[in-house]
């Protein structure tokens, strides 16, 4: 084994300076036509769907519409084509080292006759069937809304899942080296199948441990490169206790550039243990040096994809990892400058810097929606009449006040039309008088869709019939539960975020929540103590009346955390 690994890596080190510009148009090829492609066809899929995202929803809604099940299998015999195609590439080229003194690049020329529909076809096949039932990197509150039916949360589900993946890698072995088979001989595709299982059984263990060992150091080298490019990073931020996003852009375009490269020949020195293992037998071939040439390519290519990336991640990284972690929410507007539930108080509260603004809405007695809080209007507008006793034309633009703040009643409609032109986030309160008409949520839900901002706001409630029939009108929509008090089934509420009582918050309603995976929002926080202790304690979100003091809080805290820590807590949000 000790000699084959040699004689494998001496010819990976032997042909090193001709594969360079192979993987440059290999790869090329993939990001520059392939992924702007996949990602259209995804996005056209998610707006088809209706759905935020791949893991925003039940992945059972993919399934409602046979156009979107057909697409999605081409897109997966895509990507397998090309996962094949690059592939055949490394096998290829191992084979004309040994064969003909023609250049690698020539590997990329593969004859129409040797085509990969069967082996892409397969492995597309086994994709499918894989990958849906795999709760690698899916959380356990995703697989319990997905209908699976394979249960993962149980132990028997976890048994059968590792038992169907050890008959796969037992498969995978024993097929591993068909597509070598395929590509330098003159067979068909189920020959090489059977051609390989017959080397592997006598092969097996050797192939096992072969693979294994290449995995694990392949493991090891990302790992420990990751660790020194990521030091600089992690001491700088520790010592002048700042995030600083222009550094980690530069190290994570490092370490992608890194990882490209050795990702890249991990699987070419693969390819040359496949084939060493498969049929070589000869002498070791001598090693030559390298050409300066093919190496200062290298570098070239290497600095200027690190420039190119860095400016890239900086953008990302600034607007997304480096953004503030806890949420403030605006209390029905920024109700200290503005009336409560008011267009303007929504506009000075995105003004002030807030994440989200909350509203209370309210079904009238003609079937339409108006924001506002109470189910009189006596303490805004000294008067008795009962919100849903009135009309929405008898209610918009009513006149109220609260001390000296004035303001006007405006419809649920002018609202969100206002917050769109303002590019403002909303918590939306659905406040349940006990006289609505039925079909109520539906008619909301159908308003935020109209809208098309039914996934980018939030939808709460006292009422927890409410917040299922949301669920129900579209298991897209976020959620969240208002919780009066220390309610013990409240975990179990399909919804994904959780608004309670400050006084009921604790590490241990915290933790509960994020077993559940439900985000914790706090209402309603007053107090620089109180908004600094909640910040510090990183809930999803604080809902407040101090919305510029929350903000100022908030960015004061972030400031001081570094890289880590912060895909650290978003890591915990998953």
């Amino acid at each position: 084994m000790k000699r084959l690994m040699k004689m494998s890596f001496q010819q990976f080190i032997q042909y090193s300076s001709n594969y360079p510009r192979g993987l440059f148009y290999l790869y090329s090829l993939q990001w520059l036509l392939g992924l702007p492609v996949a990602f259209f066809l995804y996005y056209k899929l998610v707006d088809i769907a209706g759905m935020q995202g791949f893991l925003k929803g039940p992945i059972t809604q993919w399934l409602n519409s046979p156009a979107i099940v057909v697409v999605v299998t081409l897109l997966a015999f895509g990507a397998c084509c090309a996962y094949q195609y690059t592939l055949n590439y490394y096998f290829m080229s191992a084979h004309l080292q040994t064969t003909e003194p023609a250049p690698i690049f020539a590997a990329l020329r593969l004859k129409k006759r040797r085509f990969y529909l069967l082996p892409a076809s397969l492995m597309t096949l086994m994709l499918l069937l894989v990958v849906p039932y795999s709760p690698i990197g899916i959380g356990p509150a995703l697989l319990k809304s997905s209908g699976f039916w394979m249960p993962f949360t149980t132990v028997i589900g976890l048994v059968l899942w590792i038992i169907i993946m050890a008959m796969l890698v037992y498969s995978s072995l024993r097929l591993l080296f068909s597509a070598y088979y395929y590509m330098a001989e003159d067979t068909t595709f189920v020959q090489a199948m059977r051609h390989s299982m017959y080397v592997s059984r006598i092969k097996l263990a050797q192939s096992m441990a072969i693979f294994i060992g290449v995995l694990l150091l392949y493991g090891i080298v990302l790992i420990t490169l990751a660790s020194i490019f990521s030091l600089p990073l992690i001491l700088s931020e520790a010592m002048i206790n700042k995030g600083l996003p222009m550094l980690a852009g530069i190290t994570v375009s490092v370490i992608l550039v890194a990882m490209f490269w050795v990702t890249a020949y991990a699987q070419i020195v693969l390819a040359q243990v496949i084939m060493q293992l498969a049929v070589y037998t000869g002498p070791a071939p001598k090693v030559r040096p390298c050409n300066k040439k093919h190496k200062m390519h290298i570098g070239i290519v290497t600095v200027i994809s690190v420039v190119l990336l860095t400016a890239i991640n900086s953008y990302v990284l600034t607007y997304s990892v480096y953004q503030p972690t806890t949420k403030i929410v605006a209390h029905r507007g920024y109700s200290q400058k503005a009336l409560e539930n008011t267009i303007p108080a929504m506009e000075k509260a995105k003004q002030a810097g807030a994440n989200l603004v909350e509203l209370d809405i309210q079904q009238t007695k003609d079937g339409k929606f108006i924001v506002y809080h109470d189910e009189s209007l006596k303490r805004l507008a000294k008067d008795k009449q009962k919100i849903y006793k009135a009309t929405e034309r008898e209610l918009v633009g009513t006149a109220i006040q609260k001390k000296s703040l004035k303001g006007t009643i405006p419809s649920f409609v002018s609202y969100l039309e206002a917050a769109k032109a303002t590019h403002t986030n909303l918590l939306v309160e659905i406040k349940v008088h006990g006289h609505e008409k039925e079909g109520y949520v539906e008619d909301i839900v159908k308003i935020l869709k109209k809208y098309n901002v039914a996934n980018d706001y939030i939808v709460q409630s006292l009422d927890q019939s409410a917040i299922e029939a949301v669920k129900k009108a579209d298991p897209t929509i976020k959620t969240s539960y208002l919780v009066k008090d220390e309610e013990t089934d409240m975990y179990d509420i399909p919804t994904e975020f959780l608004g309670v009582k400050e006084k009921y918050v604790d590490a241990t309603l915290q933790k509960k929540s994020h077993d559940a995976h439900k985000g914790v929002m706090v209402w309603t926080v007053e107090g620089e103590k109180d908004l600094q202790k909640f910040i510090e304690h990183d809930v999803y979100a604080v809902i407040t009346n101090e919305v510029a003091k929350a903000v100022k809080l908030r960015d004061d805290y972030n400031k001081t955390k570094g890289f880590i820590e912060r895909l650290w807590l978003i890591r915990q949000r998953l």
